[in-house]
This record gives C-alpha cells, sequence and structure tokens, in this order.
C-alpha cells in the first residue's frame, strides 16, 4: 500500500466518521438509554466473520481479507470496509439497543439498499470481544461479525 492510497483510506474513514459524529447534534427517535448500550461506545476493528451472499454461499471475511472499523456513539454508528485492501463498503445511520438486540438502521451507505434499511442482530459481549449474528426469517444465521474494542 502506497502513503498516497494510505491517505486516501484514512480520509475516506474520516469523512465516514464526520458524517456519523456530525448526527449527534440532531435529535433522533433512538430509545437508547445510557445502561442499555454503554457497552458499545467506542471504536471497533473486525476480527473475522462470514455472510450468506444472495447465491446462498457462506463468505467468509478472511478469505475476502476483510478488513473494517466501526464507531458507536451514544446515537449513530458508521463503518468503512476494505477486502484486499481496496474498498468494499461504509455507512451510517442510527441505532438501538435491546436487552441482546442490536439493530442498525442505515441512513447513509455506498451500496444500494431501501430507504431506512433495519439490520437486526442479536449479540454478546466476551471481554473486549462484540459478537453479533443476523438471522433470517427462517431462522437460518446469515451472518457472523466479531468485532475487538479498539
Amino acid at each position: 500500500m502506497t502513503i498516497k492510497s494510505f491517505l486516501k483510506q484514512l480520509a475516506f474513514l474520516l469523512l465516514v466518521f464526520l458524517v456519523a459524529a456530525s448526527f449527534t447534534s440532531f435529535k433522533t427517535i433512538a430509545s437508547n438509554t445510557p445502561d442499555s448500550h454503554s457497552s458499545l461506545l467506542g471504536t471497533w476493528r473486525l476480527l473475522d466473520g462470514e455472510y450468506v451472499n444472495e447465491k446462498g454461499e457462506i463468505k467468509r471475511y478472511a478469505d475476502l481479507k476483510m478488513t473494517a472499523l466501526k464507531v458507536i456513539d451514544k446515537r449513530h454508528f458508521s463503518f468503512i470496509s476494505m477486502a484486499d485492501g481496496k474498498f468494499w463498503a461504509s455507512g451510517a445511520g442510527t441505532y438501538k439497543v435491546e436487552q441482546n438486540r442490536y439493530q442498525e438502521t442505515l441512513n447513509l451507505a455506498s451500496f444500494t439498499q431501501n430507504p431506512n434499511e433495519r439490520y437486526v442482530f442479536t449479540f454478546r459481549i466476551d471481554g473486549d470481544v462484540w459478537i453479533l449474528e443476523r438471522f433470517n426469517e427462517q431462522g437460518e444465521r446469515v451472518e457472523l461479525e466479531r468485532w475487538q474494542r479498539q
């Protein structure tokens, strides 16, 4: 990776973070209480994971050489991801936490989505590792992510 490409990636990550941080100046309808999500606040680095693609195939993040960061503040989240050193995706929006349920509502994304699409995960925190799982209507797991606090 050249310094120029690194600086471009860093600038883009900063832009995503600033957009997400700017949301904090607006009131949202997020129903978070300080105790319900305080353990999630901060910056997280993707350790590993997998998802089921549109063909029903399991794609492991390690095979894609996926790296990512996710930033969580009191009401908003943002993420940026790279695959094999190239931009993969980014997004930002609001989130809600209820017990072991974490729900993201994307407001901005670098990929095609339905307006205000929601992604609902079950989660647990094991030390400094945040483990998320998402299931389809049939109860089949379609996504698994493990993030480490930075």
